[in-house]
């Protein structure tokens, strides 16, 4: 077994000799991620190896949502196409830098006690934290990560298999805590979406071209709206409007709302020139998109916003034919609902706030999203952001379009103009700090309208505006280990 592993670990590396390296001159906006520098023929930096060393991921897990990382965990080759992608990137860097990968987890709720212990040990045990953005905050201003910016040569932070966005939008008083990269495909999974039913699209939306709408730039929320009113309709007779029967014009669930938000181009806080964050003073904009989506989300015959976990979530309203626009994630695409859903579903971007807005602007769900932070405790640094370094160059090549173009663009998005939409989202994703660290209790703050059924959030804002400067306060004085 170890010769056939050695014989492919020569043939893939021999294979990787031919993608091509050049600078990206592209020009990049505000909200749009880099593609950074182009894959070089071969790994960029000099050859070394580790003898034998072990490199630990300890992941957050979340039981109920089947949110953990495994890649490591792989015994063998796979049939299921990504397993085997993971698996032969696993090998590959194994072989060629001589470590040896494992993982570990552990549930949510014990997840930051868990690491708070072992920085407090300092026991050089894990490599790197494979944390969800909702805990992220916690473990950084708790003195568990280093700042990755004194490695980022090592890590060759400029180049396309690590995300450019998350790099300036997460970063704190021009430090680096979070990145992410095709080391993992959980960087694309976490990203948010919408599906539309082809039939009922065709059916009622007979003049409209939905993915025109999005290419000339006119899909918007005012669009949205439009589109949806009068989709809603009593299958069952029943005079009443209910999940378990009806028709929706759209199936979603509370993540939905951020959503909407964040894509609309507003921003609670943003970086001063020199690193710090400050509080961004226009909430009117923030207001005005409530009152826009408050129009169509708090009217239960009109959206079906369940909680995803229910007996009708939006997904099996939506995989019953029941909906024209459904809320969800990359990561749901691959649910046995879509695959089995006997109505075709194409894919778009979450709408703009109105044309005026230069580009769609796609979210990295706080909850659902993974970023990888390397533990205060690592006594290696270098070392340990060498091998970051090639997992991530290799899952470039070996599991990055395994993910995108078998899965996504093939076996579970069923046309092509979708797939155009996929890649258009894919390169243009966004983090947002507030949400994801809950400045001020933003997540809360927004929320609570749609909950209320009115707009609350200026008053939901005036209350918490004192935690809201506590928090910025806290964040621009931490110093951070380095």
């Amino acid at each position: 077994m170890k010769k056939i592993l050695k014989i492919m670990t020569v043939f893939l590396a021999a294979l990787l000799l031919f993608a091509a390296c050049k600078k990206d001159d592209g020009k990049q906006n505000d909200n749009s991620k880099s593609t950074g520098t182009a894959a070089p023929k071969d790994f960029p930096l000099e050859k070394k190896t580790f003898g034998g060393m072990t490199f630990r991921v300890f992941s957050d897990y979340n039981a109920p949502d089947a949110l953990d990382f495994t890649d490591f965990a792989l015994e063998g080759d796979s049939e299921v196409t990504i397993d085997s992608a993971v698996y032969r990137r696993n090998a590959l860097v194994s072989e060629l830098f001589d470590v040896k990968l494992e993982c570990a987890s552990s549930q949510n709720d014990t997840f930051v006690p868990e690491m708070r212990k072992q920085m407090r040990s300092q026991d050089d045990i894990y490599a790197l934290i494979a944390t969800r953005f909702v805990s992220s905050r916690t473990l950084i201003l708790d003195d568990c990560a280093y700042d990755l910016l004194p490695y980022s040569e090592t890590l060759s932070l400029d180049c396309n298999w690590w995300d450019q966005a998350i790099q300036t939008e997460l970063a704190i008083n021009n430090r680096l805590y979070l990145i992410d990269g095709d080391f993992f495909f959980k960087h694309y999974d976490g990203v948010e979406l919408l599906q539309f039913n082809k039939r009922i699209a065709e059916d009622e939306l007979a003049d409209t071209n939905l993915y025109q709408l999005v290419k000339d730039g006119a899909w918007t929320l005012e669009k949205f709206r439009e589109l949806c009113t009068g989709i809603s309709k009593d299958l069952d007779g029943d005079q009443l409007i209910t999940s378990d029967q009806d028709r929706f014009a759209f199936s979603s669930q509370i993540d939905a709302v951020s959503t909407f938000i964040i894509s609309a181009g507003n921003r609670l806080v943003s970086h001063t020139s020199d690193g710090k964050i400050e509080f961004t003073e226009n909430t009117d904009k923030i207001y005005q998109t409530i009152d826009k989506v408050l129009k169509f989300y708090v009217d239960e015959t009109w959206d079906a916003h369940r909680d995803v976990a229910c007996a009708y979530g939006p997904l099996k309203i939506f995989s019953e034919g029941r909906s024209l626009f459904n809320w969800t994630m990359a990561r749901f695409l691959e649910n046995p609902l879509n695959r089995e859903m006997a109505d075709d579903f194409g894919i778009l971007p979450f709408p703009k706030y109105d044309e005026t807005q230069a580009d769609y602007i796609n979210y990295v769900n706080f909850y659902h999203g993974y970023a990888l932070m390397m533990p205060s405790s690592v006594k290696a640094p270098d070392d340990v952001a060498y091998i970051t370094n090639a997992l991530a160059f290799y899952g470039k090549q070996l599991i990055t379009p395994t993910y995108y173009e078998t899965l996504l663009t093939t076996r579970y998005v069923r046309d092509d103009e979708s797939a155009e939409i996929i890649d258009m989202i894919f390169v243009n994703t966004t983090y947002d700090m507030a949400i994801y660290y809950d400045i001020g209790g933003i997540r809360d703050g927004l929320q609570k309208s749609f909950y209320e059924g009115q707009n609350v959030f200026s008053s939901a804002f005036a209350a918490n505006r004192d935690i809201l400067a506590r928090d910025i306060d806290e964040i621009n004085d931490y110093e951070g280990t380095s």
